[in-house]
């Protein structure tokens, strides 16, 4: 694929690109992006740059596609995504969304991913500040000296729930000197066993059996929930105290109090704005400036946006008027005006399906690629013989991906029988791509494009 990508910078659509990006002659406008082209243009925005990529998109469903389709580029993709928001109580629930968050989060602070999906929501939200990533986890070594009453201290503080067995992510439990702890972003619980006050051994074990599977020298426990308390509470129990009314329904004062005693609950969320009143809590703030942020169809986003604010402060206001609600909890999310002002920050990049004016970001360079997905033969061997003959006869540079050794056989051989020259290679196999016009390459993907302007055809 890199080949590919070489081939294609010294066009001149993505040269265009290159430069825009590379002097930060930005915002970049790429207008002909459709959802078909996005995860394409996404990589290659990564391999030509070198540091990762943030993609905003304003379509749940589109996401999902997108993080599918980048998991054919790399294992490192990640994507986060919001639960809704309720003003009224509800009871506990399956802590697993909360759980994926916390690790994708830590990643991102940790700047450990290639591609980054952000949803409408995810972009609205409001996040535990970056200083608690950098402040709240715990770094355990063979050797080290711990107190043990402190360090049960500490892990309750991180947000874990003490046990007597631990059976799930986000317990621990401590019995004489051994400590059992299942942290978020590990497929299984860690046993530290103690000698006296000092680790003496760091292991793996099987949550059903209990029995220790692998040793490692040392493990990093990080926090169990989304949002950690600051270590002064009383200010923040303070200003909430204030904002209760005579009509203020019982479950705000059982808040008020768990967060007074530091006691984690379902709901949190709703209060993180108070719990931060002084930090910037916008993902953007936890996302490294060194990366390339690619919005996608940015007007669907502010509508959607806008939409999606208008209905979230008109639930606002019922909640309120009911008692459910306390006055600032209207500012939960960011709006359109605050979003705009976090992703200046960043080399911009904006993709639009259609050459149209992008409402609020004015854009520095703009480019225009004429690229459209190519048919889906599924087999039809015939039609895919007679397209090839066209892209040959207009000039093309052709790459037809396959999968698999039958069907590449198989090609070859009808090829041969029509006169079409193939140059068959593996997916790692060095080669020339000025050497044929077409090539038979043994890759996957899962949507094929035409370059028009280009003259180049990925197909499969």
């Amino acid at each position: 694929m890199e080949k590919i990508l070489d081939y294609l910078s010294d066009k001149e659509e993505f040269s265009q690109i290159n430069s825009a990006i590379s002097n930060k002659n930005t915002p970049l406008l790429i207008n002909g992006i459709s959802n078909d082209a996005t995860s394409f243009l996404l990589n290659y925005i990564h391999k030509t740059q070198g540091k990762n990529v943030v993609f905003i998109t304003p379509s749940d469903i589109s996401s999902q596609e997108i993080y599918k389709e980048l998991k054919k580029y790399s294992q490192k993709v990640l994507i986060l995504q919001s639960d809704e928001l309720k003003f009224y109580q509800i009871d506990a629930t399956n802590r697993q969304n909360e759980f994926s968050r916390i690790r994708v989060l830590r990643k991102v602070f940790e700047n450990d991913y290639d591609f980054l999906i952000l949803t409408l929501s995810s972009c609205m939200r409001r996040y535990m500040p970056k200083k608690y990533y950098e402040d709240n986890f715990i770094d355990i070594k063979i050797s080290q000296k711990f107190d043990l009453k402190e360090l049960s201290e500490l892990l309750i503080r991180l947000g874990y729930e003490r046990v007597k067995k631990v059976e799930g992510i986000g317990q621990f439990s401590l019995r004489g000197f051994i400590l059992d702890v299942f942290t978020p972003d590990n497929s299984s619980p860690i046993r530290v066993e103690f000698f006296d006050d000092e680790v003496d051994s760091i292991r793996i074990f099987d949550l059903n059996t209990q029995i220790s599977t692998s040793k490692v020298k040392n493990v990093k426990i990080i926090h169990a929930r989304e949002y950690i308390y600051p270590e002064n509470i009383n200010k923040i129990v303070d200003t909430l105290s204030k904002k209760l009314t005579d009509d203020s329904n019982d479950d705000l004062r059982y808040d008020i109090e768990k967060i007074q005693n530091y006691s984690y609950f379902k709901g949190l969320e709703k209060y993180v704005n108070f719990l931060y009143p002084n930090d910037d809590t916008s993902i953007f703030n936890i996302i490294s400036e060194d990366i390339n942020l690619v919005f996608g169809e940015p007007n669907r986003f502010f509508e959607k946006s806008d939409n999606f604010f208008y209905e979230f402060y008109e639930n606002y206001k019922t909640a309120f008027k009911r008692g459910f609600a306390l006055k600032g909890q209207e500012k939960l999310f960011f709006d359109r005006e605050e979003i705009l002002s976090h992703i200046s920050k960043h080399n911009l990049i904006v993709t639009s399906q259609f050459s149209s004016n992008v409402k609020k970001i004015k854009p520095m360079s703009i480019v225009d690629i004429d690229v459209m997905p190519s048919p889906k033969y599924r087999g039809d061997v015939e039609n895919l013989i007679v397209d090839l003959k066209n892209y040959q006869s207009k000039g093309y540079k052709v790459v037809l991906c396959v999968n698999d050794e039958p069907t590449t056989k198989k090609l070859l051989s009808e090829f041969k029988e029509n006169e079409i020259i193939v140059k068959s290679i593996d997916k790692k196999e060095k080669y020339d791509i000025n050497s044929y016009n077409i090539f038979l390459l043994r890759d996957v993907i899962s949507q094929g494009l035409i370059f028009r302007n280009d003259k180049f055809a990925l197909d499969r």
